[in-house]
């Protein structure tokens, strides 16, 4: 335990970042979610960039459904 601890704060300070960090945790966060909702959990919903045409850019954060058959926008 101790050993991990003192290799994420190395990465980080190698790294310059808790950018880096913040990026790992949102990915391993929204693949964790979306083998959830795979394995059959309902409810489960975690916000992703998908195209919309909700505003003028292209891609827009959203809210995501995720369950068996596929991702589904909640707005």
């Amino acid at each position: 335990m101790q050993w991990s601890i003192y290799s994420v704060m190395h990465v980080a300070v190698v790294l310059q970042g808790s950018a880096t960090l913040s990026m790992a945790f949102a990915g391993n966060r929204f693949v964790t979610s979306m083998l959830q909702g795979l394995n059959g959990e309902s409810g489960i919903v975690e916000c992703g960039f998908v195209r919309s045409d909700e505003t003028d850019a292209k891609y827009f954060s959203t809210p995501l459904l995720l369950g068996v058959k596929t991702p589904v926008s909640c707005s």
